[in-house]
């Protein structure tokens, strides 16, 4: 039967063999947004709704699959609302009717997000506000449904079990060998969680349309059943009946109720996630499956687009900026507010959380989509932006409040710094403030402090109590009875030249006429030379995956001479600025077989900054990107003897060969031909993702490679050189001619934005370990480099909290991350969240001061597990390697009155253009031209003349007599037809895209007029988004029965 165990096949009931079963599953994969901005998807939503009802009110026995997802529902609501609101209570009692039936079935999730491309917490808060929409509806699922993500994260099985799930379907990703390709499979995570789960061989469509010809429906089931049962471990095997936006059910029940589409050998039925998974687990009692663990992550058999990890590289930065604030600002500032006596403001983070959530949908968060998709995601991040900012000032002011700074009397500044991770920490803050003459800065107990002048104010070295604060007083005169400054050892100190040399206590850092530097380890003495130049090479990919072009060479800043400036220095730190007028192809030529002679000059500026006290070396580099179609990424040679790299992910350290296992595509057997339809990479996958940092060590010395939002990188085999990925520039949703990839990834459709025509800024950071990667304490050095101290200015006022204080610290020798100090969902208490990536479990002891009640051990759904003992204020506990552990903590919640103190002001240094003014002489091209406009339409006349070709051949066809091979024929032909059809339509579609696009770039002198053209615009999208979304649908559907009178 299946390739590891075929006695499932042979079992007999009775003295008979038993059937197999055939589970069809009625779907629909919503994506949110793509093709079009949710402005006209949305559209879709209560006639989706509408015609779903009616499906489920003619046959009372069918039930539907909402992509496990439940935003649709919010959608849905806000669609409705928006057109009057009159029929938004009736919807939800209709929804709710049937979810409670279990005939609509909502969640586990809020929306399908990429998994790899948003944080450990933000996919937690996807699960926590889905399931909770779906138990409000009195429903829900135990089984995860991982449909169409981009590649698995290692720790997906153990998120799942902790949200009370027993399996998992998965399409992308599952790596096998051909002869051993398996539909059930057990997947662990790291920390040894395991579920059964079920790969989606022939995808999540492969039922689809079954009920289009009524006399073929058992016919076509039988087809598709036939092609992936020799995969299965079970007697039963799964049909995926729907495809992407379908907007009406397909009508199948009729046609399968009753035993009417079952044979000798199979039984059909219409399923549910939850029951095909159950039998499958019950299967698997009686037969031997494959087990994978870690990141699945292979694009063999369907693609997993490696370059979504780089596309619209401005999407992901801003992403993690946004995810950083809300998990490390605003929640945990928002809960020492509660400590304190204030209200913890819950409804309003979540409503915030939800926001944010729209822009982690797949298509969206990868940067695939069109461009008017990825503009609102910008808008959507600022409004984000805006409403943490709103609920952050009115947090600390509350908090500032409650904070006595009378002892600050003669100060001429206070200022509050706050810890909000659980261990002490050592960091340089700034403060806001341009006169720096003759100052000290105080803390309550007279200690001094260092600091050094900046052109943006003063930066000041503190040491900060664990999640707490440190109060500091600016004087502008020496204070008599100050007890002197604090540290001066590990002061960084500079050679200054026309090539510098910087140092501290750990490393010696010494740059090369080329911008390049050599780093000298001090305590093993180990030197690691041209480190950080710059390679730009051609990109003839698309938004899904890069694709290089035949005999391009590589440039690089190795032979370039830049201006090198020592352009601050002090004890507390120095900064080097190297800066390149880096002449580039302006794009590929014509035939997008080679770059353009036309050459740009891309600007690049790196301040390359060493702190005291620090092993870490920190690069700002910002980039006016005035070329097209190229990639650059910046070079790290460390020749580093190891076979593999270490990237930080999603709560683990995941390893990766640094030379994939090859693989020949061209001798799979038959059948595993026959199921493998999809997009796919031609050759094992080199670039990976990454969270905060990617390592590579052989055992004794590492190199780490930290990052800010940068989630893409490559360890090459020639010197063990990492290569970060800053970005990637592309003019395309998706194109046919990539040497990269096999098959279709997507629409062609123009997306000039994709190239990134923009000023960009990227923080990243290398540090030197010991040891293996998880012994370097490289989570600790992550949260060094990226944790923002936020700093307020405060007055001088009575207050009952001390100026200097720690609601808690955590006690460990080991390097713990701390993922989220947030409210409980029920609003009973705080979550606590943690995970430790080394190979031994460690003991923690938290330590709380005067502020706890009791403390529980939940799962990530925060449902109690167990009480800790708590004995004195302190609690203890075991961590077992990659184990997530959270805990409800019941607080002693003092009363207090709520003030504000409207003076209290977060010091947050504001982005500014004065960075960008050196980049003045260099203006940015056109984003779109009158060339682009006249090519897109000739593509249309193209396009459109060979679909009414191919249609008057189907129409030939579809006049004869039918017989069996006739209908093979014409089936052929109406693939053919939907092909062009759809490729004429997605060319219109662009078409209208760019003129759009060049119509807002050039300058409106008529504002009437350019109103009136967006209406028509926004009309014309409109009716050709409704025929290309149906003809993309038939356009699938032909596909198997194609297949289906090929094999009959």
């Amino acid at each position: 039967m299946g390739r590891y165990a075929k006695q499932a096949n042979n079992r007999q009931g009775r003295g008979q063999v038993m059937k197999k079963k055939i589970h069809i599953i009625s779907h629909t994969h919503w994506d949110r947004e793509w093709y079009l901005s949710s402005k006209y998807v949305n559209r879709w939503i209560p006639v989706f709704f509408e015609n779903l009802f009616r499906m489920l009110e003619k046959e009372p026995d069918y039930r539907f699959v909402l992509d496990g997802q439940t935003s649709i529902i919010d959608d849905c609501c806000a669609q409705l609302q928006a057109q009057g609101g009159q029929s938004m209570d009736a919807f939800m009692d209709t929804v709710r009717k049937y979810v409670r039936e279990g005939r609509i079935i909502a969640g586990p999730y809020y929306l399908q997000p990429d998994w790899q491309l948003v944080s450990e917490e933000a996919l937690i808060r996807n699960l926590l506000y889905g399931r909770a929409i779906a138990e409000e509806l009195d429903g829900g699922s135990k089984t995860g449904w991982l449909l169409d993500n981009f590649g698995q994260i290692s720790q997906a099985c153990q998120i799942h079990e902790q949200f009370g799930m027993n399996g998992i379907v998965v399409w992308r990703g599952p790596a096998f060998p051909p002869e051993k390709i398996c539909s059930e499979f057990y997947w662990a995570s790291p920390n040894g969680t395991s579920l059964p789960c079920v790969y989606l061989l022939s995808s999540y469509r492969n039922g689809m349309r079954l009920a289009s010809y009524p006399e073929e429906v058992q016919g076509r089931i039988i087809n598709e059943a036939d092609k992936i049962q020799g995969f299965a471990q079970t007697d039963h095997v799964l049909l995926m009946n729907g495809y992407d936006q379908e907007m009406e059910p397909d009508d199948i029940l009729p046609y399968i109720k009753e035993g009417r589409a079952d044979t000798e050998q199979y039984q059909v039925c219409q399923s549910i996630p939850d029951e095909y998974m159950d039998a499958v687990i019950e299967g698997i009692k009686e037969t031997k499956i494959p087990q994978l663990s870690g990141p699945l992550y292979s694009g063999r058999y369907i693609s997993v687009f490696p370059g979504i990890l780089s596309s619209r590289m401005y999407l992901k930065m801003q992403n993690d900026m946004v995810q950083r604030k809300l998990e490390e600002m605003l929640e945990p500032l928002g809960i020492m507010g509660l400590l304190a006596g204030d209200d913890y403001p819950l409804s309003k983070v979540d409503e915030i959380w939800k926001l944010q959530l729209k822009n982690h949908p797949h298509d969206s968060i990868c940067g695939v989509s069109v461009d008017d998709v990825h503009t609102d995601m910008e808008i959507r991040f600022a409004r984000v932006q805006k409403e943490i900012g709103s609920c952050l000032y009115e947090i600390v002011q509350k908090l500032a409040a409650k904070i006595d700074t009378r002892m600050f009397a003669r100060a001429q500044r206070v200022y509050h710094v706050f810890n909000t991770t659980l261990k002490e920490q050592r960091r340089q803050v700034m403060f806001c403030m341009s006169d720096s003459r003759e100052l000290q800065i105080l803390d309550e107990k007279g200690r001094e402090y260092q600091w050094q002048k900046t052109a943006d104010g003063i930066v000041v070295e503190v040491m900060i109590p664990a999640y707490g604060y440190r109060t500091l007083g600016v004087y502008d005169r020496p204070v008599q009875g100050a007890d002197g400054l604090r540290e001066t050892d590990g002061e960084v100190s500079a050679k200054p030249g026309k090539y510098p040399v910087i140092e501290n206590q750990y490393v010696r850092v010494a740059f090369h006429k080329n911008g390049t530097f050599s780093m000298t380890d001090k305590e093993s003495r180990k030197v690691y030379h041209n480190l950080g130049y710059l390679e730009d090479c051609a990109d003839g990919g698309d938004e899904y995956n890069y694709s290089d072009i035949t005999g391009d060479v590589p440039r690089t800043t190795l032979e370039e001479e830049p201006e090198i400036f020592l352009v601050e220095e002090g004890p507390l730190r120095t900064v080097v600025k190297v800066q390149y007028q880096w002449r580039l192809p302006a794009q590929l030529s014509e035939t997008r077989m080679e770059r353009s002679r036309e050459e740009e000059i891309v600007p690049v500026t790196v301040y390359m900054t060493l702190q005291k006290d620090s092993r870490i070396i920190r690069f700002r580099t910002l980039i006016r990107n005035r070329c097209r179609d190229h990639r650059i990424r910046v070079m790290f040679p460390t020749g580093v003897h190891t076979q593999y790299s270490y990237a930080q992910t999603q709560f683990a350290l995941t390893r990766h060969d640094i030379i994939p296992e090859s693989f020949d595509n061209d001798n799979m057997p038959e059948d595993v031909k026959r199921i493998v339809i999809g997009a796919r990479e031609r050759s094992g996958i080199t670039q990976f993702p990454q969270r905060d940092f990617v390592a590579v060590t052989d055992g004794q010395d590492g190199v780490c490679i930290l990052n800010r939002g940068l989630p893409e990188y490559e360890v090459l085999p020639e010197d063990t050189t990492v290569a970060l990925t800053l970005f990637r520039s592309v003019g395309w949703l998706a194109r046919t001619d990539l040497h990269t990839r096999i098959g279709d990834a997507g629409p062609e459709i123009f997306t000039p934005e994709a190239q990134c025509l923009r000023d960009m800024e990227f923080h990243y950071g290398i540090c030197l370990f010991e040891g293996s990667a998880g012994e370097g304490r490289l989570l600790e050095r992550a949260e060094e480099m990226n944790r923002s101290i936020p700093v307020v200015s405060t007055t001088v006022h009575e207050g009952a909290l001390s100026a200097d204080y720690s609601f808690v610290h955590l006690e460990t020798e080991g390097d713990i991350r701390v993922t989220a100090v947030k409210s409980a969902q029920d609003g009973n208490g705080i979550i606590l969240r943690l995970f430790h990536v080394g190979k031994q479990a460690e003991s923690v002891r938290l330590v709380f001061h005067d502020c706890v009640e009791r403390i529980y051990e939940t799962n990530l759904a925060e449902e109690e597990k167990k009480e800790l003992v708590l004995t004195e204020g302190i609690a203890q506990l075991d961590i077992r390697p990659f184990q997530v552990v959270s805990l409800r903590i019941i607080p002693q919640k003092p009363v207090g009155e709520q003030i504000c103190l409207k003076e209290a002001v977060i010091c947050d240094k504001q982005d500014d253009d004065r960075k960008w003014r050196e980049y003045q002489a260099y203006p940015f091209p056109e984003i779109v031209t009158q060339q682009d406009v006249e090519r897109e339409m000739a593509r249309v006349e193209k396009t459109e003349a060979e679909y009414a070709r191919q249609k008057d051949l189907y129409l030939a066809e579809q006049a004869k007599k039918e017989s069996g091979k006739e209908k093979y024929r014409l089936a052929a032909l109406k693939l053919h037809m939907e092909i062009w059809h759809r490729t004429a339509l997605e060319a219109r579609l662009s078409a209208i895209y760019t003129q759009k696009k060049k119509r807002e770039q050039d300058c409106r002198v008529d504002e009437e007029a350019y109103k009136q053209f967006l209406e028509e615009t926004d009309e014309q999208i409109c009716r050709l988004a409704d025929e290309l979304n149906t003809v993309r649908v038939e356009r699938r559907a032909a596909e198997y029965w194609v297949d289906y009178y090929k094999r009959k």
